[in-house]
Order: structure tokens, then C-alpha cells, then sequence
């Protein structure tokens, strides 16, 4: 019970209708307890929610027990993303949905801002007039932006059978780079390179 106190509770009967809502419920979605009293999951339900899980009541009534994203709208018609566990009880000797969720508006802008960055980071490795190239420690999974394929003559869709040590005319070089790296994190060389 202590750790569901800042996580909003819902108790609806199978019909969707709110039976119940604690505090924590209320100020994720900006009703009173008592105007939530007596609404519907799909007055809360925001319209991607409801279109994506058209039979969550079935699911749930399959399994007793469902887990899923989803979005609340707020009194002000604002989106809150949510997080939703919810399990079918047996109260009274009927169906009630006992349904925890979370806010995940912190996760998702996290979650947003990483995308941007990678996006930001393809951008300018894409884009670098530097040949540029990565590839996994033991020298596979090879990625290389377009300045590096005309540099070395690869096309890009012969990166995936690349591996890194074919490129180095003194296989000797490969291994002293690694140990470097092994050892202080960052590698500053010079080191003859094969092209195609």
C-alpha cells in the first residue's frame, strides 16, 4: 500500500465506470476525487489510447492481468503519458479492475531527447567531411560515414561482412591499438590503411 501512495489508483467496474480514485489519481489528472467518481476510462482514455487497445477489457478479461503505456487526458486537456497495471479482482462476488498507474512524462521526455541527440550525432557523422568510421571491439560491426566509403572504396552495404583488422597493412598495429585502448581509453596514431 505505501509504495502504490504516490502512484494513481483507479477501481472500475468492468464497464469501465470509476468506482473509486485515490488523491495521487486526482492530481495526475487534475478532477476532484469526486468528479472522477462515476467517470468512464474512456473519458480519461486520451484517443490514441483507446484506438491503439480497442479490446483491453477482453485482454484483461482473458489474462486477469494487463500491463501497458497509455495516456490519461487531464481536465485540461492535456496528455499526461501513464504507465498502467492493471488485474481483474473478485469483490462482492463481481468484476472490479483494480488499475495502478504512473506518470512516465519524465521517461518519455528522456526518452525523446536521446532520439534528438542520436539524430543530432547521425547528423554530423553523415555529414563530416572527416572520414569517419566505427566498428565493435573485436573489429565487426563496421559503420562508416560517406567521406570514409569514397576514401577507402567500400560501398556501404559491404560494411555488415567488413572486419576492421583486414584494413590494417601490419596486423601488429591492430593489436597494439587495442592494448592502447585497453589501457588508457583513447588511442592518437598514425597507421597505414589498406583500401579496397
Amino acid at each position: 500500500v505505501r509504495r502504490a501512495c504516490n502512484r494513481s489508483v483507479f477501481l472500475h467496474d468492468l464497464k469501465g465506470k470509476l468506482l473509486y480514485v485515490n488523491e495521487a489519481a486526482a492530481t495526475q489528472t487534475g478532477y476532484t476525487r469526486a468528479e472522477l467518481t462515476g467517470m468512464t476510462l474512456r473519458d480519461l482514455d486520451d484517443p490514441e489510447t483507446s484506438a491503439r487497445m480497442p479490446n483491453r477489457m477482453a485482454e484483461l478479461m482473458n489474462k486477469r492481468e494487463i500491463a501497458f503505456e497509455g495516456g490519461h487526458r487531464r481536465k485540461d486537456g492535456t496528455v499526461v503519458p501513464v504507465d498502467v497495471r492493471a488485474r481483474l479482482v473478485d469483490w462482492e462476488d463481481r468484476g472490479i479492475v483494480l488499475s495502478v498507474t504512473r506518470d512516465i512524462s519524465e521517461r518519455k521526455r528522456a526518452e525523446a531527447a536521446l532520439r534528438e541527440s542520436e539524430e543530432r550525432y547521425r547528423t554530423l557523422f553523415e555529414q563530416a567531411i572527416e572520414p569517419i568510421a566505427t566498428c565493435k571491439p573485436d573489429g565487426t560491426g563496421v559503420e562508416a560515414n560517406q567521406a570514409w566509403l569514397h576514401l577507402f572504396g567500400y560501398a556501404r552495404e559491404e560494411l555488415h561482412a567488413l572486419h576492421f583488422e583486414e584494413l590494417y597493412v601490419d596486423p601488429a598495429d591492430r593489436q597494439l591499438f587495442l592494448q592502447t585502448i585497453e589501457r588508457t581509453g583513447s588511442v592518437k596514431d598514425e597507421v597505414r590503411f589498406k583500401r579496397k
